[in-house]
């Protein structure tokens, strides 16, 4: 299970809290859940601001019901298949299902893991909701004024490299493309289709109770319109 408060908030929210059930070589996992493929998306490290990928394509929180195949064919592999209710998200409205892999590698004085997902989802009358009173960065930013029904594709991949000597050392560098394409109703209705690209590179160096750290960012995207 996982507990989150928001700044915004007062009370105390259980984001996650699901079951295991263990099915020979797959585990059959229950309840409310994130995805799996977001684990590195959502980490900040010593920053207090939601990573902008986490905000753009989850809307800082995505918790919701669902249903997931967990499989280790080695001890460096994991292989998975997610289908979630498409509740509480930003870009999908209606169901959605995510595959996802890792591969995990370890040294005598480093580790690393590789990522690979693809989601699929959909929206049916979706407002941008992403900003609406769970921000956390103390900026008040207005929703749009228009709704979107359609298909969302979203691929990502991430690499996390960590050194224990001389100095604990991490770098994350991830990436996420999406594609939107449907319709767009404000006073009238258009065809839309949107391609965006970002990714995030983070660098943490750790001096016993002291760390440096440092963020760069990037944010792409291209809007094609038709009648």
């Amino acid at each position: 299970g996982e507990i989150g408060t928001h700044r915004s908030h007062t009370d105390i929210s259980l984001n996650e809290l699901w079951f295991a059930l263990p099915l020979s070589s797959i585990e059959l996992h229950l309840g409310q859940m994130s995805t799996i493929a977001r684990r590195e998306y959502k980490k900040t490290g010593p920053f207090s601001e939601a990573p902008i990928l986490e905000q753009v394509y989850f809307g800082g929180h995505q918790h919701q019901a669902g249903v997931r195949l967990y499989a280790m064919p080695s001890k460096h592999i994991s292989i998975g298949l997610e289908g979630l209710s498409g509740e509480n998200t930003s870009l999908s409205t209606e169901s959605i299902v995510n595959l996802f892999s890792e591969l995990k590698l370890q040294g005598v004085n480093w580790a690393s893991k590789l990522g690979l997902w693809y989601q699929q989802g959909s929206a049916v009358n979706r407002q941008d909701q992403r900003y609406d009173g769970d921000h956390h960065g103390g900026i008040q930013l207005p929703n749009a004024d228009y709704q979107f029904t359609g298909d969302v594709d979203l691929v990502g991949a991430y690499g996390v490299l960590d050194f224990q000597t001389p100095i604990k050392t991490q770098f994350l560098l991830e990436t996420i493309h999406g594609v939107q394409e449907g319709r767009l109703v404000n006073t009238e209705t258009t065809r839309i289709k949107n391609s965006s690209q970002g990714w995030r590179l983070m660098g943490n160096f750790y001096f016993g109770r002291f760390t440096i750290a440092g963020q760069y960012e990037r944010l792409s995207s291209k809007n094609s319109f038709q009648g």
